[in-house]
């Protein structure tokens, strides 16, 4: 689903989460992780910032 508006997407995403929890869930998924060992994806980690270091 895709809204051009930014005010109809906020609307219905506080629709959509009003009742809800929301947990946030940081570091790579298993999916990531094995497509990695098997060699089908390759990230490249030189794009990767660490946040604390930019304080």
């Amino acid at each position: 689903m895709h809204f051009e508006d930014e005010v109809i997407a906020t609307a219905v995403l506080d629709r959509l989460l009003h009742h809800s929890t929301i947990i946030n869930i940081r570091g790579k998924s298993y999916r990531l992780r094995e497509k990695q060992k098997s060699g089908m994806i390759r990230l490249d980690t030189s794009k990767i910032i660490d946040e604390n270091a930019q304080n």
